[in-house]
């Protein structure tokens, strides 16, 4: 039941917004013009008991006067006025609803106990919420923004293949909108605000199922219900790669985090615990959610954990070499007939051992059918490549062409640390989109890799579970 009414939330047919304004700064005037411009491509019915149309679109008093079924209720007016509206969803059999407003648990008692009459009210008739205290949703491969957003432009949208659950809604909006403009397929925009009813377990359960989704992402401030999320997160974690960036590890973030959406944040040893045995990829902060989702999104699932580094730089070889061994990483031996035919690219002077180093005198173009011996080796499960340098425009537009030609040849993770002069930062975004991921330093490449390498090793502690072909 609960994956059909989430089926309504991010694929409705029809919308209704409740709290559909003619003023442009208001709440329901945003939702209503994002949801237009966004390119939806099925029914909205805007709600004003005084207006006869908005923004084009004929308005109706209430929900009740619209003349066709509605699957999803937006609700964007006064927390006082929401149990009502709620309830007269319930009497039109409208069966998901996603409330905007804010002015409840996260505000004090009084709001508290509006949020309960607004459960009780969605209970009794048969309705699912997610909300309140919530930015909305966005399903980019669906056209739909859903959200109070003026971050994300709708009409750029970007589909992918990974799912961003928030509970802060500004701060995953602004996440999302960097990520779409840097090409990183950030597909669906989830916001969870105050979680009165639907929380990120029955979102794991559906997302689990969702064909577009290959990694699910997570800003957490706290979890409604323990059990249920050790439970669903371990099952969920055998079919799709979920990451979590946890805030609220301290005591004054924690009690940070209950003002902003009324969250139960909890020992951080005890999310810590929970995470490793539900197959969790904990990430530490902002850069590694983003990194590690970059990722799962692009690469296959490592085989092994042992590594090749290959570099045209000495000193970012060795912190690679270094970062490797903390995240339990190990430089794969290379045997002599590899590393004869790796010594006939590079001068007399590198070095053919791993980490390989190439020096700046061997090409992109070179470095790229390096890799093609390398990765032929059974021996190696997964390359990282590092580069220093991206000009002129000619040598940056080979590292692009050598390393996507890479990726699409062998199923092998190939990851990069690449530091690029501003004016090639188009040449990254374009080979993030090719599936090659790019990082600023070699330790966040490793990281990326250590992330695989973490989940593969729980994946092979379940070795019975029967999973769907989906990577």
């Amino acid at each position: 039941m609960t994956t059909e009414v989430i089926q309504k939330i991010l694929k409705p047919n029809s919308i209704a917004l409740i709290g559909a304004s003619r003023e442009p700064k208001k709440l329901g005037h945003i939702t209503l013009r994002n949801l237009i411009e966004g390119g939806f491509k099925g029914r909205i019915f805007p709600i004003n008991p005084e207006a006869g149309e908005v923004l084009g679109l004929q308005a109706y008093q209430s929900v009740s006067k619209v003349p066709e079924e509605i699957d999803l209720a937006l609700i964007a007016v006064p927390a006082a006025l929401v149990p009502k509206v709620i309830e007269e969803c319930g009497q039109k059999d409208v069966k998901a609803a996603i409330i905007i407003s804010a002015g409840f648990r996260e505000v004090g008692p009084q709001g508290e106990a509006c949020e309960q009459e607004t459960v009780r009210a969605a209970q009794k008739g048969g309705m699912r919420i997610l909300g309140p205290n919530c930015l909305g949703v966005i399903n980019a491969s669906e056209n739909l923004d859903a959200t109070i957003s003026r971050v994300v432009d709708p009409k750029k949208l970007k589909s992918g293949n990974i799912a961003f659950v928030s509970q802060s809604g500004a701060f995953g909006a602004s996440l999302y909108s960097w990520a779409q403009g840097r090409g990183i397929g950030f597909d669906k925009l989830i916001s969870f605000g105050n979680m009165c009813d639907i929380d990120e377990s029955d979102m794991f359960e559906y997302l689990a199922t969702d064909e577009k989704t290959k990694v699910i992402v997570m800003y957490m401030e706290g979890v409604k219900d323990g059990r249920k999320f050790l439970k669903t997160a371990s099952r969920v974690s055998l079919v799709k790669p979920i990451v979590i960036m946890k805030i609220g590890r301290s005591s004054r973030g924690s009690k940070a985090a209950k003002s902003h959406t009324g969250a139960l944040t909890g020992s951080n040893a005890i999310y810590d615990a929970a995470f490793k045995q539900s197959g969790v990829i904990r990430a530490a902060n902002t850069s590694e959610m983003f990194d590690f989702a970059k990722a799962f999104a692009t690469q296959p699932l490592l085989r092994g954990n042992k590594m090749v580094i290959v570099t045209n730089a000495g000193g970012p070889g060795v912190a690679a070499t270094d970062a490797c061994e903390e995240e339990g990483l190990e430089l794969a031996e290379i045997d002599e007939n590899t590393r004869k035919s790796v010594r006939a690219l590079i001068p007399s002077f590198a070095s053919a051992l791993n980490p390989i180093d190439t020096t700046p005198q061997v090409s992109p173009r070179v470095s790229g059918e390096i890799f093609k011996i390398l990765l032929s080796d059974k021996r190696i499960d997964g390359a990282i490549s590092i580069l220093v340098g991206s000009k002129p425009r000619e040598y940056a537009e080979e590292v692009v062409n050598a390393h996507a030609g890479v990726a699409q040849t062998y199923d092998k993770p190939i990851v990069l640390s690449w530091t690029v002069d501003k004016s090639a930062e188009d040449l990254v975004i374009r080979l993030e989109e090719k599936g090659v991921p790019v990082y600023e330093t070699p330790e966040r490449a490793v990281k990326s890799m250590a992330a695989l390498w973490r989940y593969k090793a729980f994946l092979e502690k379940h070795p019975l579970v029967v999973r769907p072909r989906i990577f």
